[in-house]
C-alpha cells in the first residue's frame, strides 16, 4: 500500500509540474487571436498558390489555433509582470514578408489593426512590406510599452501622427525610405529618452539631448539643415543623404563632440563646409559630401572663393596697362588649370561618384533586443 501511495504521489507531482510548465508557456488568448486575425488579413491579399510557395507561408506556418503563440516563429514572449502563470507577447519581427513575391501585394496600413490589441508589445519590426497609406496613429497610441519601432522601406505616406511621440518608453524609430511628407509634430519633445530617429526634420529637434542617431535619408525633404542640430550634444551619426536639402551646413555642427558621421550626399547644399571640432575629421570622408555642386572646403579638397590666393599688388604706373593685360590673362589661365586639377583630383578620390543604389534600399534587419523563437 505504501508503495502504491508513493507511486501515486510521484505521478501527481509529475502531472503538476507538467501542467505548471505548460501554463507558464501560455500567452493570453486575446493576443493569440489578434495574431491569427493578422494572418487572415495576409491570406486575404495573396492567392493560396502564391502564399504556399512563399517565405511568408513558412514563416507563419506555426501560427495556428492548435498551438500556443509562445512557440510561434518571429514572436517573442516574456513573463507577465502581473501573473506567474502566463507570458505575454513583447516582440514581433515581421520584416520582408513578401520580398520574394512578384508582384508584391498591396498591404494597407489598416491591416495592422489586430496588432494594436497586443498592448504589452515592446518591439515591433515591420520593415520592407510594401505597407501603404498613412501611419495609424490612434492604433499606435495603444502600445504604451513600445520601445523599438521599425517601419523602414515601406510606402507609407502622409504626415507622421503626434500619437507616436506620446509613447513614454519609445526610444528608437526607423521610418526612412518611405513617402512621408510634412514635418514631425512639436510633440516630439515629449520623448526625452529618444536615442534614434529616422524621419523628417522637426524644428524642436535640438531638445532631444539623448538622440544618438538621426537618419532621414532617402526621402523627399526640402528646406535647410537646422541650426538647432548643434544642440544635439550626444549625436553620433547624422544621415541626411538623398534628399532635396538646400542652403549651407550650419557652423553650429562644430560643437558636436560625439559626431563621427555626417552624410549629406545627393542634396543641393552650397557654401563652405564648417571646419573645427569633429567636423575636422570629415576630411577622411569626402564621399559624404558628394553631389552637392555648391559645396567647398578642405573636407572635399576644394578651396572656397575666399580661400583663393590674394591678388598681386598693382604694377608701376608706366607699365600698368601692359602688365595688367598679362595679369588678367594669367589669372584666367590659372583659374582654368586650377579648376581642372581640382576636378581631376576629386574624380580620383571618388567625390563625384554616385553612391550605389542600395544606399537607399537596405537589407531587412532585426532589432537589437532579439527575435522570435523558432
Amino acid at each position: 500500500m505504501a508503495m502504491e501511495i508513493k507511486a501515486c504521489l510521484v505521478v501527481a507531482l509529475r502531472s503538476f509540474f507538467f501542467l505548471s510548465h505548460t501554463a507558464c508557456q501560455s500567452c493570453p488568448e486575446y493576443q493569440k487571436q489578434a495574431l491569427l486575425q493578422f494572418k487572415s488579413s495576409i491570406l486575404a491579399i495573396t492567392t493560396p498558390s502564391i502564399f504556399n510557395s512563399s517565405d511568408v507561408s513558412q514563416l507563419l506556418q506555426s501560427w495556428n489555433s492548435s498551438s500556443d503563440c509562445y512557440g510561434w516563429v518571429e514572436v517573442e514572449c516574456n513573463d507577465s509582470p502581473n501573473s506567474t502563470s502566463r507570458v505575454v507577447i513583447t516582440g514581433l519581427y515581421l520584416d520582408a514578408l513578401f520580398t520574394h513575391l512578384s508582384p508584391q501585394p498591396r498591404v494597407e496600413s489598416s491591416m495592422l489593426a489586430p496588432i494594436f490589441h497586443i498592448r504589452r508589445l515592446e518591439e515591433l519590426s515591420i520593415s520592407d512590406n510594401n505597407i501603404q497609406g498613412e501611419i495609424p496613429g490612434v492604433g499606435f497610441a495603444n502600445l504604451s510599452n513600445l520601445v523599438l519601432l521599425y517601419m523602414e522601406g515601406n510606402n507609407l505616406s502622409g504626415p507622421i501622427p503626434p500619437h507616436l511621440f506620446h509613447l513614454p518608453l519609445l526610444r528608437d524609430i526607423y521610418l526612412r525610405d518611405n513617402s512621408l511628407s510634412g514635418q514631425l509634430p512639436a510633440d516630439i519633445r515629449n520623448l526625452t529618452s529618444l536615442q534614434r530617429l529616422s524621419s523628417q526634420i522637426p524644428a524642436s529637434l535640438g531638445a532631444l539631448k539623448a538622440l544618438k542617431l538621426l537618419n532621414i535619408s532617402c526621402n523627399k525633404l526640402s528646406g535647410k539643415i537646422l541650426v538647432s542640430f548643434g544642440d544635439l550634444e550626444n549625436i553620433e551619426t547624422i544621415d541626411l543623404s538623398h534628399n532635396n536639402l538646400s542652403g549651407s551646413i550650419p557652423l553650429t555642427l562644430t560643437k558636436l563632440q560625439q559626431l563621427t558621421i555626417l552624410d549629406v550626399r545627393n542634396n543641393e547644399l552650397i557654401g563652405q563646409i564648417p571646419d573645427g571640432g569633429q567636423m575636422g575629421t570629415m576630411i577622411l570622408y569626402p564621399n559624404y559630401f558628394a553631389n552637392n555642386s555648391g559645396l567647398c572646403g578642405i573636407e572635399i579638397h576644394l578651396p572656397c572663393p575666399k580661400d583663393d590666393v590674394l591678388p598681386l599688388p598693382p604694377p608701376p604706373p608706366q607699365i600698368k596697362k601692359q602688365e595688367s593685360w598679362f595679369l588678367w590673362e594669367g589669372v584666367w589661365i590659372g583659374y582654368r588649370v586650377g579648376l581642372l586639377l581640382a576636378t581631376g583630383f576629386m574624380v580620383l578620390i571618388g567625390y563625384f561618384t554616385l553612391p550605389p543604389p542600395s544606399n537607399c534600399r537596405h537589407p531587412p534587419h532585426r532589432p537589437i533586443g532579439g527575435r522570435g523563437r523558432n
